[in-house]
């Protein structure tokens, strides 16, 4: 049995800005892409040292329609705000990207 592949959108709060946007099987997953495409890790190793609890990264569930807009706007430059069209997301420390980084959780075998 397959995991079902979701939308999922994910927010740098460091940053302050919607850094990847795709589909993945879970959370961990997706959070591993984002590492995998943009080199996530080193950027954790300094959050860490700065404040380990302080939350990174907020990762939005998303309906296909909700991911046909934010791609839409994305494409579009668009400063309208995004966020309030959107469901709560899940928000995670740099302590627990990394943990999701250095474990099994998400990989494809």
């Amino acid at each position: 049995m397959t995991d079902p592949t979701t939308h999922v959108a994910i927010f740098d709060c460091g940053a302050g800005f919607l850094q990847w946007i795709g589909e993945a099987a879970s959370h961990a997953a997706a959070i591993k892409t984002f590492d995998t495409d943009i080199g996530l890790r080193s950027a954790i190793e300094v959050e860490i040292e700065d404040d380990p609890n302080q939350d990174l990264l907020e990762v939005y569930a998303l309906t296909p329609d909700q991911a046909a807009w934010l791609n839409e706007w994305h494409e579009s430059g668009s400063l309208e705000a995004w966020g309030d069209r959107m469901d709560d997301p899940t928000t995670y420390t740099a302590v627990e990207v990394l943990a999701i980084l250095n474990s099994e959780e998400g990989v494809k075998q």
